[in-house]
């Protein structure tokens, strides 16, 4: 037997058809209810995948693989923009830029460099990088980032091509300590004078980085900076530059310290974006799906 159904529901029944493909005059009695049931529950199921702007303490991000945020010439890069147009990497002395590979989605350093714009109040970064492992002019240094294009460096962080990762959040003029993290592995305090972090030591980290693989590094100061030259510190009495083919691919600058679970869920994010979610240690909540 047939049902009669109200005239508004019957309107609303129609109306929410056309979204779905259902035919109004087909819906008997006892099916409405589930109907609306089921589609009113999928839309309120639909969740927005989590971004890093979802952080309170997001800024920006500079991302390699958005070709429309690199301008280059030849793939030398003169301009690289964050993705909300806060920072700006920028190059105008050809000889020091900086090359884009569009296939691989990584910008590289061969002793070149980018000035920053927009990056300040920083207090901490996260990075996605690979092949920093060949020897500088002046040392094995390579440089990521520093707060001063002058050379009297407050903050600055490189990574050294030991045997592994050794990486620096290091103050010339005040001792701006801080701690850091590879591939989600436990945070790594700093000294206290100057910071200086090892990962050389292969016992505990599976898999390990190894400078071929991308590696995700994360780096959190005491104290908010103005960075100003990404691949290039001054140290000592030198300037040391991102050298022999290094590659940052991506770049998430931030104003404030992560608590454990953001930290998580940006490394997370970055790991499945960049389809290295192996490289994530055992046990790391978002090793087998993003968050």
């Amino acid at each position: 037997m047939l049902t009669i159904i109200k005239p508004r529901l019957f309107f609303l029944f129609f109306f929410l058809s056309l979204f779905v493909g259902l035919d109004p005059g087909q819906v008997e009695a006892g099916q409405h209810n589930f109907w609306i049931s089921q589609n009113f529950q999928a839309a309120e199921g639909a969740v927005t995948p989590w971004q890093p702007s979802d952080l309170a303490e997001y800024i920006d991000e500079l991302d390699a693989s958005d070709d429309t945020s690199v301008f280059s010439a030849g793939g030398n890069v003169s301009t690289w923009n964050g993705q909300e147009l806060v920072v700006v990497a920028f190059q105008q002395t050809g000889a020091s830029q900086p090359t884009h590979n569009q296939t691989s989605d990584f910008v590289e350093y061969n002793n070149d460099f980018f000035q920053l714009s927009g990056a300040t109040g920083i207090q901490s970064l996260m990075f996605l990088v690979s092949d920093f492992d060949a020897s500088n002019e002046n040392s094995d240094l390579c440089a990521l980032i520093s707060d001063d294009a002058a050379g009297g460096n407050n903050s600055y962080i490189f990574l050294s091509n030991t045997l592994a990762y050794t990486a620096s959040i290091d103050g010339e003029s005040s001792d701006n300590t801080g701690d850091m993290t590879i591939n989600g592995y436990d945070l790594e305090p700093g000294d206290g004078s100057g910071t200086n972090i090892s990962y050389s030591d292969l016992s505990g980290y599976s898999p390990f980085p190894d400078h071929a693989t991308k590696d995700i590094i994360y780096f959190q100061i005491d104290s908010a900076e103005t960075f100003q030259l990404l691949g290039r510190v001054f140290f000592g009495s030198n300037y040391y530059t991102a050298d022999g083919g290094s590659r940052i691919y991506d770049v998430i600058f931030m104003n404030g310290a992560l608590s454990e679970s953001d930290r998580q869920k940006l490394e997370g994010w970055m790991a499945h974006k960049w389809g290295i979610e192996s490289q994530l240690k055992t046990g790391h909540p978002y090793k087998s799906a993003a968050p």
